[in-house]
Order: C-alpha cells, then structure tokens, then sequence
C-alpha cells in the first residue's frame, strides 16, 4: 500500500495502517511533485487509487465571506483540480490493475446534502 500526506508530521498516522504502508510526502497542488511521484510508482498496479485531499480556507469580509483571490485558488486547486491531474499521472498504474478502480472523496463542505454546516 502506498500512501501519501501533505504533513510530514501526519506518517506516524498513515504508519498504523500497516506494516506494508509506504509514506509518501506529496504536495497535490505541486503538478512537478505529483509527476515525481507517479514516475516512481511507474510499472506498480494500483487496484485502487482514493484521492481524498482537501483544504480550506477562512471566512474573509463581505456578503459571501470570501477569502482574497489567492486563498481561494489555493483551494480550488488542491481541492477541485488536483484530483483530475493526480489522476491523470497515475492511469498507466491504475489501468494495468486488476481492479482498475478510482475513488474521489470530497469534504462536507462540498456537499448539497449538508448545508448545515460551514454557513456559506
């Protein structure tokens, strides 16, 4: 299994998975790093493949409570546009697979179900 965080900090976590666990640091938002990162796992079937990444930003002024611009890209990018291109670097794994399968997790945030939290 390999396994990858944003905070170093996080692999004792992702270390209790498993003796099998490989930590990876990886920056999602980072197309170079997820491209190292694909490349070294070039050749290796990966059954499933779960992008749950997610960050968010704090409320900012105004009617909608929107952070500056740069906050809200920073967002938008790990959180919407990474997937697709982690994605993209990792199909070769994940088509040679014998399960071949891709999972997406968003936060609660995103959800049309609840509304009842975040108050956006």
């Amino acid at each position: 299994m390999h396994a990858t965080c944003f905070k170093i900090e996080s692999r004792e976590k992702l270390v209790l998975l498993g003796k099998n666990v490989n930590f990876h640091h990886l920056d999602v938002s980072n197309l170079a790093a997820v491209k190292s990162f694909a490349a070294g796992l070039q050749g290796i079937a990966i059954d499933l493949f779960i992008s749950n990444a997610a960050t968010f930003a704090p409320d900012g002024d105004g009617q909608l409570m929107l952070p500056d611009m740069d906050e809200f890209m920073r967002v938008m990018r790990v959180n919407a546009v990474a997937p697709v291109f982690i994605a993209e670097a990792l199909v070769d794994q994940v088509a040679i697979s014998e399960r071949k399968l891709m999972v997406f997790i968003s936060t609660r945030s995103g959800s049309i179900g609840d509304n009842s939290t975040g108050g956006h």
